[in-house]
């Protein structure tokens, strides 16, 4: 919401929280709110073609559509980008992450990984709760091996690998971060 900054200052609005408010002070904080909340929402809509290229990168592009669609239009999604405060941007950082990782696991393509890391430093940014992803990637690496068992590789270069990776995943998101 920091792009309303530039059309609007919210401290002039501080000492008058408590006095009663005008028709014309009512209109006031109504244009300071659309002007604050209009670069989320955007943002916000910006974001459903990074939602519809990774879906269709890990399922296909009919399920990236109809994922978009649904999101795009959800009355909870749409009410939450309209809050002007940083929680408003976890719902999109934090599933982006996962389904970078989750791309990631099925194409192993540094860049996906690269990408999940960006997006966590930046759903960590949001949400300090969003910590509980790190713990989530962790149970992904033992949960691949036992449910994609490759029974070519053995169990230590595949924890070396993974583990190494998640030691990618995790420098990228505090390097986003910091």
């Amino acid at each position: 919401s920091g792009a309303g900054l530039l059309s609007v200052d919210p401290l002039q609005y501080r000492s008058i929280r408590q006095k009663p408010k005008s028709p014309e002070l009512i209109s006031e904080y109504q244009n300071l709110n659309f002007q604050m909340r209009l670069p989320i929402f955007l943002f916000t809509l910006l974001m459903l073609p990074v939602f519809y290229f990774l879906l269709k990168k890990l399922f296909n592009w009919q399920i990236g559509l109809f994922s978009i669609i649904f999101v795009g239009l959800s009355p909870i999604l749409l009410g939450i980008s309209l809050i002007i405060n940083p929680d408003s941007l976890l719902w999109l950082f934090a599933p982006l992450s996962i389904i970078s990782y989750f791309v990631f696991q099925k194409e192993q393509k540094p860049f996906y990984l690269y990408l999940s890391g960006i997006l966590l430093g930046l759903s960590l940014l949001t949400k300090y709760v969003s910590n509980i992803l790190l713990v989530f990637y962790l149970g992904l690496i033992f949960l691949e091996y036992i449910l994609d068992r490759d029974a070519s590789i053995p169990v230590r270069d595949y924890l070396r690998k993974s583990l190494l990776d998640f030691a990618k995943l995790v420098f990228f998101s505090l390097l986003t971060f910091f």
